[in-house]
């Protein structure tokens, strides 16, 4: 059955991402977060020399121990769980995975529509005052994925310390007067925080296979769902305008950008490994030659991120920092969500009607 899996220990983990120098924050974090962020300003120095096109990003995550799954696949987990009949537990692995797939993408269709019905008056005011199309698809889900619709986007930020905010966000019962009490499983003992460099040869082989097509774009105003659907991986970042996804308060104040991932099961850093290893053997096949100029571009494309582990004791010293740098849930969140519930209802009940 569809399972949303959690990392069960760093060992585990490890596979996945790469180990910066400072790996584990543990104690002293003004001190510690200040000498990380004078290691992530030297290795943009560094890469800026070494001729890198493209800025490294952050997510921060409030559970070390969560895979990178997107908001829609842990929604659809749990429509699927609900609605997939035990009786059907029987069918071959190629019939599971054909209607598992199959009802994600109308899972996701169902949501778009269903937002652009529900809120229809106050989306069709916001996008003609922002001028953009209604068949910019890839626009809505900006849109829905800062309102706290599901959407397959992962949301990254251009900004370390906002990237820390998200990693502690829900810990408000971890306070000076209250603090943390340990866990007896490590890894439930931290948060994380990814940093992304984007020149990774796997990020930009997928934008050489799916390039932007601003051209085409401006021409028609169109960005079809079903489009987006066909690739593995998509990285919009904030040069991307053309696209107009920085179109909200919340996505421009959280300096955010996007990670579309298609995959029905797998978390980014599945998909990353996957859509790597299709573009070594794409590049190999067509040009007889290595996808890497040298081993460390081969290094840096083998995971799609590196990976700090903050511990949770941690929490009330960094929400004073983060006072102190003006990072406010305010200013992350600055207006209200939409009804979200009104809208997710809906797409249940379009749901129940499917053939499962």
């Amino acid at each position: 059955m569809l399972k949303i899996h959690e990392y069960q220990s760093f060992q585990e983990k490890a596979d996945y991402f790469h180990k910066p120098k400072y790996s584990f924050i543990e104690d002293n974090a003004r001190d510690t977060i200040q000498t990380i962020e004078q290691w992530i300003d030297s290795y943009k120095k560094e890469s800026i020399e070494k001729g890198y096109n493209y800025p490294l990003f952050f997510r921060g995550v409030s559970e070390a121990k969560y895979m990178l799954y997107s908001y829609a696949q842990r929604e659809y987990h749990w429509y699927f769980q609900e609605f997939y009949p035990p009786s059907e537990e029987g069918k071959s692995q190629e019939d599971y995975f054909m209607l598992l797939n199959k009802h994600y993408d109308t899972f996701i269709t169902y949501t778009i529509e269903e937002t652009v019905c529900c809120d229809q008056q106050k989306a069709r005011e916001f996008f003609e005052s922002a001028n953009i199309s209604e068949g910019n698809i890839l626009g809505y889900m900006s849109y829905m994925q800062h309102y706290s619709i599901p959407t397959p986007l992962a949301d990254f930020t251009n900004n370390f310390y906002k990237a820390l905010f998200f990693a502690i966000y829900g810990h408000d019962e971890i306070t000076h007067k209250s603090p943390y009490i340990e866990s007896q499983n490590e890894i439930e003992n931290y948060v994380s925080i990814y940093l992304v460099q984007g020149d990774a040869v796997t990020y930009q082989m997928v934008r050489k296979f799916f390039p932007p097509d601003f051209h085409a774009y401006r021409s028609n105003r169109r960005i079809e769902y079903e489009k987006l659907a066909k690739s593995r991986m998509l990285l919009f970042l904030e040069d991307d305008r053309d696209y107009e996804i920085q179109n909200n308060r919340r996505i421009i104040n959280q300096e955010g950008i996007f990670i579309f991932n298609s995959s029905t099961t797998l978390p980014l850093e599945f998909q990353f490994i996957e859509t790597k290893l299709y573009a070594e053997n794409f590049y190999k096949k067509n040009t007889g030659q290595s996808l890497y100029r040298d081993k460390e571009a081969e290094y840096l494309s083998s995971k799609m991120a590196f990976c700090f582990h903050l511990h949770k004791k941690l929490i009330p010293e960094i929400r004073d920092i983060l006072k102190e740098k003006g990072i406010r849930k305010s200013d992350i969140y600055p207006d209200q969500p939409l009804t979200k519930d009104s809208i997710m209802n809906k797409v249940k009940e379009r749901m129940k009607e499917l053939k499962w």
